[in-house]
């Protein structure tokens, strides 16, 4: 019962029951879960979409790693709106930020012919970002809770990724971020985000440029697809800062100090990159933190 670290333990204990060493193999991929005990969901918080995925991310000390094993998905998930009704202004906004970045993630893909999908995906962000605006408005507003509810499970359940490879560039980011400092991954999305974008903006604008046409009406014959891009950047930072989430780094109190040993955790000494939509390396890391300060 709670959000997503509450379900993500008990998916990780699920599979280290039967398993006669040390769960944290799983998440060094240094052995497979071939079976875990039935997980229950009461889910609290809708943010992470673990109540209906088959991903657990956690931590062990300064790692912060995650696995996708089908054994793992919950046999039932209970997610009732009014549970959410006395959820504190700060965790709805990091857990629509975390709805949103689930979103995001799949949406920016190298894959070609995914018209079904990319619909999806901008009709979901659209219903998002309406049910957002409302609940700022009145926190207590049980239907647009509601949509939020299935928006943070339809986000995560893979419907939304079929056919595609998403890029997840950006969470391997904040991983590492929410790993050292302890932040809220929502809000610590909501950073790694902007920044994310307005690299991306200049290296590889294509797939911005068409959401900042289609979700936010940005004219494609008036500007280039790197001026789109940025002003999708631009927008989402309007976004987050509407639902009274930080924004920078500075913000958090967080400066670049430790942005070498986070890249260098993240892709193994330089020697690994991540993400897809555009292949991370250690430089890229530091330089995408560097841009959130």
């Amino acid at each position: 019962m709670g959000g997503g670290s509450s379900i993500d333990t008990a998916k990780a204990v699920a599979a280290g029951i039967p398993y006669e060493h040390d769960v944290w193999d799983f998440f060094e991929y240094a052995a497979v879960p071939e079976t875990a005990v039935p997980v229950g969901v009461i889910t609290t918080i809708p943010a992470s979409g673990s109540e209906c995925s088959n991903c657990s991310i956690i931590s062990n000390g300064l790692h912060k790693c995650g696995i996708e094993y089908d054994c793992i998905i919950p046999k039932f998930a209970i997610m009732n709106p009014e549970y959410t009704r006395t959820l504190p202004a700060y965790q709805t906004s990091a857990g629509i930020a975390d709805i949103l970045s689930h979103m995001l993630e799949r949406y920016f893909t190298n894959t070609e012919h995914v018209d079904t999908t990319d619909y999806m995906l901008e009709g979901t962000m659209q219903a998002l970002m309406v049910n957002a605006r409302r609940l700022m408005k009145k926190p207590d507003d049980i239907h647009a809770r509601s949509e939020v509810q299935c928006l943070a499970f339809i986000a995560h359940n893979n419907l939304l990724d079929i056919g595609r490879e998403s890029d997840w560039g950006a969470h391997r980011i904040e991983h590492e971020l929410s790993a050292q400092y302890g932040i809220t991954h929502g809000e610590g999305m909501a950073v790694v985000t902007i920044a994310w974008a307005r690299y991306m903006a200049a290296h590889h604008p294509d797939k911005l440029a068409q959401l900042a046409s289609r979700i936010f009406g940005v004219d494609p014959f008036v500007y280039t697809k790197e001026d789109m891009a940025y002003i999708l950047a631009d927008r989402l930072e309007e976004f987050f800062r509407s639902l009274h989430l930080k924004t920078t780094l500075h913000e958090m109190g967080i400066d670049d100090a430790h942005f070498e040993e986070m890249a260098n955790r993240a892709t193994n000494n330089g020697k690994d990159c991540v993400g897809h939509y555009v292949a991370l390396n250690k430089q890229i890391f530091v330089d995408i933190l560097k841009m959130a300060l």
